[in-house]
């Protein structure tokens, strides 16, 4: 079996680090908060800015030590049958959803980030169980992974993610461009037998300067697709430091801390128990299942500083103020959600070492389960948005024959 690098997850550790760092500096020169609260004034000492963003890069640290441990062992549904990938097939049924997903999009609307109400729409459960992401990366390791593979050998999978590009942008969403350069980069980096120590330290900085530019392009497409009329043009400089505090969260960590109380307030004045274990099943199940009408925790805090904003929305603050706020509002939900995070971690790992046949090629996959879980911690953002539609699209993959499962190595 190839040993599977893990110098690209060290890298995107030491992005966060950067970015963290980057984002404090700003903090710390400066009155107000940097990126999506640069409207508030920082209440809270030097010394706990500092104290908070130390924690937050521990969290990091360890997210990667235990991925360095779960990724020592495998842990496989069956060890007699192997998954096969028919790569035609797959081509095919991944062009087909985001075609389907691409025109329903456009004619109702739903799934586009706006200022106003979201649309709706009686097939929207539908069109969330075949929704491309996140199952799109572990297409694109299936197809690019190969030894042998050449994007001009490959055009319908190219034609496949541009397509997904081109719908993620139609939403609303930016984030693509910086999922696909990792995993362009992680490729790369499996497929040679030696990576070079300075590609690590090259590749945060490669994002963060590279990435700048094209968050200065895209920030303002974005913001009019979602209905943000008033955003102007942001200088390069400007997209940097606007890169650098969405890629690290660290300022809306901070913030989440100098309102604590009235987060805690807000989590509590809607009355249900356990709101944020509940909120796992808000994504898998329909709307006639279950009430979706309360806000997260990740919504409480923009709503701390933003009483007017919408419950779709949401903002990342990090495993170490989740858990602080979280605590403070109900320590049962706290507990459960804790419980239930370490239950869906080994799901995730059997998942993705059943996926690759226990070769590792999922590994990374897995790695952005646990990143994802320090970033933003909501069990219904890292499950309920995260994780389960893998196995949604795993299903209807299964039936069209993309994948099948036979016994013997496949």
């Amino acid at each position: 079996m190839k040993k599977i690098n893990s110098k690209m997850e060290f890298s995107y550790i030491l992005l966060y680090i950067a970015t963290a760092s980057l984002s404090l500096i700003q903090t710390l020169n400066m009155v107000n908060y940097p990126g999506e609260l640069y409207r508030e004034a920082r209440a809270i000492s030097d010394f706990e800015s500092i104290t908070i963003t130390f924690f937050n890069i521990c969290a990091f640290v360890i997210c990667y030590v235990l991925y360095k441990f779960l990724k020592s062992f495998r842990i496989r549904v069956s060890s007699s049958y192997f998954a096969n990938y028919n790569f035609k097939r797959l081509d095919w049924i991944i062009s087909t959803i985001l075609t389907l997903q691409i025109i329903f999009l456009l004619e109702t609307g739903v799934g586009r980030v706006t200022v106003g109400v979201p649309a709706t729409s009686p097939y929207s459960t539908l069109f969330a169980i075949i929704k491309p992401d996140p199952f799109i990366f572990l297409y694109f390791l299936v197809v690019r992974n190969n030894e042998s593979f050449r994007y001009e050998n490959n055009k319908h999978f190219v034609i496949n993610i541009a397509s997904y590009g081109v719908f993620k942008l139609l939403q609303g969403w930016s984030s693509f461009f910086f999922i696909f350069f990792i995993l362009e980069c992680y490729c790369r980096f499996n497929n040679r037998k030696r990576i070079s120590t300075k590609y690590v330290f090259v590749i945060p900085m490669v994002v963060i300067f590279l990435g700048g530019f094209v968050y200065q392009q895209v920030y303002v497409i974005k913001n009019h697709i979602r209905g943000n009329l008033a955003i102007m043009d942001i200088s390069y400089l400007e997209g940097v430091q606007h890169l650098s505090t969405r890629l690290s969260m660290n300022s809306m960590s901070l913030g989440a801390y100098q309102n604590v109380d009235r987060i805690v307030d807000l989590y509590r004045a809607e009355s249900l128990s356990l709101k944020e274990s509940k909120a796992l099943l808000r994504p898998v199940l329909p709307g006639q299942l279950m009430d979706k009408n309360f806000r997260s925790l990740n919504n409480n805090i923009v709503q701390s500083y933003t009483p007017t904003i919408t419950a779709s929305t949401s903002s990342d603050f990090g495993i170490v103020m989740y858990y602080w706020v979280l605590g403070n509002a109900s320590m049962y939900d706290a507990i459960l959600s804790l419980i239930l995070t370490l239950v869906f971690i080994v799901l995730a790992k059997i998942y993705f070492d059943t996926m690759c046949n226990g070769s590792g090629k999922f590994d990374f996959l897995f790695f952005l389960i646990l990143f994802k879980f320090t970033y933003t911690v909501s069990l219904e953002n890292v499950i309920g948005q995260g994780f389960v539609p893998y196995l949604y699209l795993t299903f209807v993959v299964l039936i069209f024959g993309g994948v099948k499962f036979v016994k013997g190595r496949g």
